[in-house]
């Protein structure tokens, strides 16, 4: 049963109005909000966290700039933000703005990357 803080939080992810996503380094999705889903044109976020096994080349535009931003993040002490563009299931194309940290387990190691997806399509 969650606590009255975790129903909280998670019902500030499932609404929120922006893009909320988890991913893992070697480039799944671990969780994704139904904000980051609907922007790339799935059903729903499970839906989404199954079909895609690769985030550099299926979601990516330019699959190298998953790399560039890694790096980024890595380097980054706080939050690192880039712009970039996205693949929908459709194959269109959307521009969007990533802000991404690095969330560490506590040993020090890598646990998932923790971002906010804005939709850049309006401006």
């Amino acid at each position: 049963m969650l606590s009255e803080n975790d129903r909280i939080f998670q019902n500030i992810f499932e609404n929120a109005p922006i893009g909320i996503l988890h991913s893992l380094p070697e480039g799944r999705f671990l969780r994704v909000n139904s904000a980051f889903a609907n922007m790339l044109g799935y059903e729903s976020p499970e839906e989404l966290v199954a079909t895609i096994t690769n985030i550099s080349a299926q979601i990516y535009v330019d699959g190298d700039k998953r790399s560039t931003d890694m790096a980024g993040i890595l380097k980054s002490n706080g939050w690192y933000t880039t712009k970039n563009r996205y693949r929908r299931k459709d194959g269109t194309i959307l521009n969007i703005k990533l802000t991404a940290r690095k969330v560490l387990n506590l040993d020090g190691t890598i646990s998932y990357f923790e971002g906010f997806v804005e939709d850049l399509s309006d401006h």
